[in-house]
């Protein structure tokens, strides 16, 4: 089976900037006119991992993986150093679709690109997307959840 994960929220810890596509696009709109790489230091340094993390890593041993997230191209760099160095997850691929509006869209088709069997994801309306294309896609609330759902499916 290939995963389809998203990072925040999923993979880390959801920040005051989470939550709405219009928060996220003022967050790095204001970066982008900060002295120096602010949004570098932030996507490093100031996301953190969940404390569930270590149930992503071992699912990242078993099956596929492929990082599917909203972060813009610009910060592409920084996010797998942040997928390297924080979360320690192996993956195949990253995609970093843009927070332009479309998202859901997006995701979709990097997710089919991708050959992602299971999206995981924590934003409804990605998620009701994803099932209305016909893709198995999981609402995210947290990993032990989540592999109970990923175990189940991969056993049926």
């Amino acid at each position: 089976m290939h995963l389809g994960i998203d990072i925040d929220g999923v993979l880390s810890k959801r920040s005051p900037i989470q939550g709405s596509y219009v928060k996220a696009r003022i967050f790095l709109a204001l970066v982008r006119i900060l002295p120096g790489n602010v949004g570098n230091y932030w996507f490093l340094h100031r996301t953190e991992v969940r404390d569930d993390i270590e149930v992503a890593r071992q699912l990242s041993q078993t099956y596929a993986v492929t990082v599917i997230t909203a972060r813009p191209q610009t910060y592409r760099h920084v996010t797998e150093q942040w997928l390297s160095e924080q979360a320690r997850l192996s993956f195949r691929k990253l995609s970093c679709v843009g927070l332009a509006k479309g998202v859901p869209q997006r995701k979709y088709q990097h997710a089919q690109e991708a050959g992602v069997d299971l999206v995981i994801d924590d934003t409804d309306d990605i998620v009701k997307y994803l099932q209305d294309q016909g893709m198995a896609a999981h609402l995210f609330t947290s990993w032990k959840e989540a592999r109970s759902f990923v175990e189940a499916r991969d056993n049926s």
